[in-house]
């Protein structure tokens, strides 16, 4: 979808492509119940597209799960990212927020942002992911609070060159490191 605004898209089955559903340029979409897997590169891209809302869709066995990059204010909710690389990641993406989805069993980690400041991450869960459940780069004055964080074989949460973050609440448990 290119430079499009305004879509409702659902319900969809998106498997075996290079990449599963991809917004780029687009505003104010609303992604539900669509399910991308198998694909070679990502199952969910959402590229330099604001204010779009994800919920209940499922992104796995792609070689990432759902990707936002240079992508602001949007939501996501209820969305699973499971047995991929990376299940959910955010870079130079800013004030989006994720609430109440479930990134496991991916070979990187589970949540990761980098140089994307401003986000709130709320209820979800990151567990049994190959190093981190949350990956945390180069960001400022996020809010991560009432996740569950459990089992990974790396870190539970890393923080690395970030600022003014507000950690609190999480379940943290079980991972190698911490």
């Amino acid at each position: 979808i290119l430079e499009s605004d305004s879509n409702t898209i659902s319900n969809n089955t998106n498997n075996n492509d290079t990449y599963g559903i991809t917004l780029i340029s687009s505003q104010f979409n609303k992604l539900t119940y669509n399910i991308a897997d198998n694909n070679k590169q990502r199952g969910i891209l959402i590229s330099n597209s604001n204010f779009n809302t994800l919920t209940n869709n499922v992104a796995q066995d792609n070689n990432n799960g759902i990707s936002l990059s240079y992508s602001n204010s949007n939501t996501l909710t209820n969305n699973t990212a499971n047995n991929i690389y990376n299940g959910i990641s955010l870079s130079y993406s800013n004030s989006n927020t994720l609430t109440n989805n479930t990134a496991n069993n991916n070979y990187y980690s589970g949540i990761s942002l980098s140089y994307s400041n401003s986000n709130t991450l709320s209820s979800n869960t990151a567990n049994n992911n190959s190093f981190n459940g949350f990956y945390i780069s180069s960001t400022n004055n996020n809010t991560i609070i009432n996740n569950t964080i459990e089992g990974n074989k790396g870190r539970g949460l890393t923080l690395v060159n970030s600022n003014s973050n507000n950690i609190a609440n999480n379940i943290i448990t079980k991972n190698s490191k911490g």
